[in-house]
């Protein structure tokens, strides 16, 4: 199993439950998602978005990850086009950290329907601040253990 955490812009806390559940992982930034890299003590393979939301100041070894860069006039959020990019590497499980709160409620929004999508179609999620949780649970499923 190839589990990817992709760090997304909204509200998190670091935790021991969220040290545990992003060990080992492969890890994609989405845009402004680089600054929880530091928060965690993370190193991102692939850094993706139109960095229209760049953190000031990054370390040079997050200022240095690898991009791919979108325009700002897009059909998907920098979220998607992270989880897109883990998709390619192979990802099973995906741990969407950053999913809630922050300053675009539609985010948070659309990362719960886009975790649906992804449940749908196999890949196993999990949507942390760190302080919350949460797992798609399909229609007959018991949902993923993520502890």
């Amino acid at each position: 199993m190839s589990t990817f955490t992709i760090l997304l812009g909204g509200d998190l806390i670091r935790a021991p439950r969220l040290d545990r559940q992003v060990k080992g992982s492969r890890v994609i930034a989405a845009d402004a998602g680089i600054g929880h890299a530091r928060l965690l003590g993370l190193v991102p393979e692939l850094w993706v978005g139109d960095f229209d939301s760049v953190p000031a100041n990054l370390p040079d070894d997050l200022a240095s990850v690898p991009r791919r860069t979108f325009p700002a006039e897009k059909d998907q959020t920098d979220g998607e086009l992270a989880v897109a990019a883990a998709l390619e590497r192979g990802a099973t499980r995906l741990v969407l950290a950053g999913a809630f709160g922050g300053k675009r409620a539609d985010h948070a929004f659309l990362h719960l329907s886009l975790a649906l999508r992804l449940a749908e179609a196999g890949t196993d999620v999990l949507l942390t601040s760190g302080a919350q949780e949460g797992i798609p649970l399909l229609r007959g499923t018991a949902g993923f253990d993520y502890a």
